[in-house]
């Protein structure tokens, strides 16, 4: 079993559909956001001008199964 731990610039290059990141996610079986990936994209989103698409594809995101955030 693969766990992946993701950081915000792996969640960033997977958004932007980067290959090699596709491709390692892919073949993981659970994948891990920590708190501070959380707090670090929310605070961009929050800046930002695309705050509710990107709270949607975030959403999105770890709606998939195997896909957990951690506190």
């Amino acid at each position: 079993m693969m766990r992946l731990l993701i950081d915000t610039n792996r969640y960033t290059d997977l958004i932007r559909g980067e290959p090699e990141s596709l491709r390692l996610t892919s073949e993981a079986d659970e994948l891990y956001l920590p708190f501070i990936t959380l707090a670090e994209l929310h605070t961009g989103f929050r800046i930002g001008s695309r705050r509710t698409d990107n709270e949607r594809r975030l959403n999105q995101f770890l709606s998939r199964r195997g896909r957990h955030p951690l506190r």
